[in-house]
């Protein structure tokens, strides 16, 4: 769940209307949104300028590709052809698959410079 108290309320929320029929269950707080919430606090603090400056990049690249139908067209190509490079990859040791996943790599960017 998200921690929102729509969620969390031991009255009102999903987790006291379920706790009505299961007294037993444990509501969780979802790991994912925890550290969305951790990096965007992070992102948000002047005293860790890396974090606030990637979080620039990050909207700056995403607004970039976003705001033009050919950039998201080729961003969505390349993000498929690098799915399909994990999909590759041998089961041989960690040291081949991650040669195999940057020569397959290299050939992605090769292609769309």
């Amino acid at each position: 769940m998200d921690g929102a108290s729509v969620m969390v309320s031991q009255h009102n929320g999903v987790t006291g209307q379920v706790r009505i029929d299961n007294p037993h269950c444990v509501a969780l707080h979802c790991v994912n949104h925890r550290l969305h919430l951790a990096v965007s606090k992070a992102a948000s603090n002047p005293n860790v300028p890396a974090v606030c400056m990637l979080s620039g990049i990050v909207s700056t690249i995403y607004i970039h590709v976003n705001n033009s139908p050919n950039r998201l067209a080729k961003f969505k190509q390349i993000a498929d052809m690098l799915t399909l490079v994990d999909q590759d990859a041998d089961e041989g040791s960690e040291h081949e698959s991650v040669c195999y996943r940057y020569l397959k790599f290299k050939k992605v960017m090769i292609r769309y410079q």
